[in-house]
């Protein structure tokens, strides 16, 4: 009896152990596939963004000769609109394809950074530069605040200037005439810089918070207008801070505006130390 009850420990054993091997089979080649899926889905979206962005960019440098009337006169003013409205629509299109092809990168590990020094006030003025004409078309205050004393920033120049810009020209989007959009810069400790945009617009409900991180969501479905986008612009500037070794965060309530903080490493290669919430 003992010889039996033996077998059977080892035998209740060796199943155990498969039936472990075989849970861990199954978790590992359904963790292949989704990442196998999410491969293909990164690669067909940079794929097809490619493809449309070189006809659009041709659309686009086509219309602009024609605004400029280069080559002549447009003598109808029905004419001249239309061409407005096409570069308009253009442009628009290829900047949504193209947050469309750096978010699939990001998500392929394929966008690699190139950090350099970098003048927090001279990026932030060439950010305003770009920006003061939206905000005063939508009858907004655009401020900036500086802390005294900040540091050299060690980041890519191209990609926290489309950090910035994306963040702010969200915030003059869903913010109401005479309403303000602040940006100000802190020092986090020794080692983080914090980035807060702050705007006076109409809020999100504390349900949605985390929604609007997620790709092709929009941030605000309470404030009426035409040029909301399709919701890309919070998740690539996100998945942009994260690269950096930063962080992004949102804190809002509904009536009271909305404000999205951005946490940066000094160092670029310095991403080891926590960041202090």
């Amino acid at each position: 009896s003992l010889v039996i009850e033996t077998n059977r420990m080892i035998d209740a054993n060796r199943r155990h152990v498969d039936a472990h091997k075989k849970a861990a089979l199954e978790l590992r080649e359904a963790k292949e596939s989704a990442d196998a899926a999410s491969q293909a889905k990164s690669s067909f979206l940079a794929n097809m963004s490619h493809e449309l962005r070189t006809p659009l960019n041709a659309i686009i440098g086509f219309t602009t000769i024609m605004r400029d009337e280069m080559f002549g006169p447009l003598e109808n003013e029905r004419y001249k609109g239309y061409v407005k409205d096409i570069q308009e629509a253009g442009t628009h299109l290829a900047s949504i394809l193209g947050n469309i092809l750096d978010l699939a990168k990001v998500e392929a590990r394929e966008l690699k950074l190139q950090p350099e020094k970098i003048d927090i006030q001279e990026i932030l003025k060439s950010c305003f530069a770009m920006l003061n004409v939206l905000a005063k078309e939508g009858g907004l205050s655009l401020n900036v605040e500086l802390e005294n004393g900040l540091p050299v920033l060690e980041a890519d120049r191209l990609r926290l200037k489309q950090i910035l810009i994306n963040l702010i020209s969200n915030a003059i989007k869903f913010t109401p005439e005479k309403g303000s959009v602040t940006v100000t810069v802190v020092r986090q400790k020794e080692s983080h810089v914090k980035f807060t945009v702050s705007d006076t617009g109409p809020g999100i409900p504390a349900d949605r918070l985390e929604d609007v991180l997620k790709p092709f969501i929009q941030s605000s479905m309470t404030l009426p207008t035409t040029n909301q986008g399709v919701g890309l612009g919070l998740a690539l500037s996100k998945s942009l801070v994260e690269l950096h070794g930063g962080k992004l965060s949102i804190h809002s309530k509904v009536g009271e505006g909305t404000s999205v903080e951005v946490v940066l490493p000094i160092n670029a290669q310095d991403t080891s130390n926590e960041i202090e919430d």
